[in-house]
């Protein structure tokens, strides 16, 4: 396992700690209850590429969405609380891979667009 993987591995664990702390559910189950985690390796992919980009954003995506199933899809607040944690668990799995171009990739998944300006001082 890369130091990348392990990282969004130690991320999603300790992200799922402090979820559970702040979760109404987690509070009212049973004590054999454990935190849910999910390892994203990912170190067959080049995050160089686009493809390699958006294979890793998918992968955290699922990962997150397993993580972080509230199980009743009829109930709207556990489906906002779903859909919160969600998108918590891939804002923080996607800054600690360190990587522009999925950060970039991430925020137009979340509707974000920036301009980009370059200036060539070239003389």
């Amino acid at each position: 396992m890369n130091m990348n993987s392990k990282i969004v591995a130690r991320f999603l664990g300790a992200f799922l700690i402090a979820a559970a702390f702040l979760s109404p559910k987690v509070f009212a189950a049973e004590p054999t209850d454990s935190v849910r985690t999910q390892t994203v390796k990912f170190e067959d992919l080049n995050l160089s590429t686009q493809a390699g980009t958006v294979a890793l954003y998918q992968r955290i995506h699922q990962a997150a969405k397993q993580v972080c199933e509230q199980g009743d899809a009829r109930d709207l607040g556990a489906m906002q609380m779903q859909r919160s944690c969600i998108v918590r668990a891939e804002s923080r799995a996607v800054d600690n891979v360190h990587s522009g171009a999925l950060s970039a990739y991430y925020q137009t998944k979340l509707g974000h667009t920036y301009a980009v300006v370059a200036q060539n001082n070239v003389k």
